[in-house]
């Protein structure tokens, strides 16, 4: 789905049910192994303390710090920079795109219309060559017939893929 991720995050957090302690100043600081699975290590303003929850999430992004920590020994998944620009679209577009083209990347990359922009994106090996193919990226579009204009703003960010399927 394509959506603003602050107001989707907020809204999952709305729906929370009202046992679910949300404490947004703690960061963690490890896990321990206990008889009934993993305990969080938290720190707030200094302070430790350890949580017996019956579920851990980890949902902190590509770097997670919840990942190495619950499964140590387990190789990260490869890291990749998202480059994404919104530019504005020359005509509405019904679909997004997902596109592999290995003189660019070997993993993807993507456009997705939103309102009156377009966002063009790819998940690129980091680099010194990661802006050059994104610009080679934004040529190809305009040869394949895409319509846009300037960019309105660019994001970017690690994402990670995944070594292997299990």
């Amino acid at each position: 789905l394509n959506m603003d991720r602050a107001r989707f995050d907020a809204w999952l957090l709305s729906l929370a049910l009202p046992e679910v302690d949300f404490r947004p100043g703690c960061r963690l600081v490890g896990l321990s192994r206990g008889r009934d699975g993993l305990n969080p290590i938290l720190e707030e303003n200094g302070v430790r303390c350890q949580e017996r929850p019956r579920i851990v999430v980890g949902s902190d992004g590509a770097f997670s710090a919840v990942r190495p920590l619950a499964f140590p020994g387990r190789p990260e998944p490869s890291a990749y920079i998202a480059i994404q620009e919104w530019v504005t679209a020359a005509a509405p577009l019904p679909y997004f795109s997902a596109l592999f083209d290995p003189a660019l990347t070997d993993f993807y990359a993507w456009t997705i219309p939103k309102d009156d922009h377009l966002l063009i994106g790819a998940a690129l090996a980091p680099g010194p060559d990661a802006a050059p193919k994104f610009m080679l990226l934004k040529e190809k579009l305009r040869e394949y017939g895409y319509g846009f204009g300037e960019p309105v703003r660019r994001e970017g960010a690690w994402i990670l893929r995944p070594r292997r399927f299990r």
